[in-house]
């Protein structure tokens, strides 16, 4: 309708995140479309810049489906990230904060799927986000996860990055495949990218029946 409110902004919005988690890009692109579309005069400057912010990044995130992985970033130690080994593998790029508690559990569910497959051609980057580099090392040390992590203020802009943790899959051709990954969802998706067997990954304790 003519002139729409900020709340059938904001309820629309509220779509964007469930279409791209289930997959359903294409769909997530027309909303993000037709958002702009509708409020694009909007009587209000407030209400015109919120609409194409919000679905500027949204589309920021979309676009990169099907398209190479650019990425650079800086090691902890500072030296910058080569990103040349990680040619031809399946890479999972993982956004996460350390003073944001469901990043803790959403990595360590990703680790036992590192050892499962990491032999077959299956890498992480760690993204990391934090201002504090002491509370960085701390929450390294704790989780001991075994990728590499790097630091790049300017990757949440360029993949539209609006929450944490974040999970973005590529293929072994170097495209993004897969937006908003769940560890849960993983294992399933890296065996299809990796024409692995769906087995599954073993308990965090103990060893395999019989051993």
């Amino acid at each position: 309708r003519p002139n729409p409110g900020p709340i059938a902004l904001e309820r629309t919005l509220r779509c964007l995140p469930f279409l791209e988690k289930s997959g359903n890009y294409e769909l997530a692109v027309k909303v993000c479309e037709m958002i702009q579309a509708a409020y694009q005069n909007n009587t209000s400057a407030e209400i015109r810049g919120y609409a194409k912010g919000k679905t500027d990044m949204a589309l920021r995130r979309l676009n990169l489906l099907g398209k190479p992985l650019s990425l650079e970033g800086h090691l902890l130690d500072g030296s910058p990230l080569d990103f040349a080994p990680y040619q031809g593998k399946v890479v999972l790029l993982a956004f996460w904060s350390s003073v944001l508690p469901s990043c803790r559990p959403e990595l360590l569910s990703v680790k036992p799927l590192y050892e499962k497959y990491h032999a077959q051609g299956f890498e992480v980057i760690g993204v990391c986000i934090d201002q504090d580099a002491a509370a960085t090392t701390r929450f390294l040390a704790e989780t001991q996860l075994p990728w590499t992590t790097i630091t790049n203020g300017k990757l949440i802009e360029q993949f539209g990055v609006e929450m944490v943790p974040y999970l973005l899959l590529t293929d072994r051709q170097g495209n993004v495949v897969e937006l908003f990954v769940e560890g849960s969802a993983l294992d399933a998706k890296l065996a299809n990218l990796l024409g692995a067997a769906t087995s599954t990954v073993p308990p965090a304790a103990g060893g395999p029946p019989g051993s």
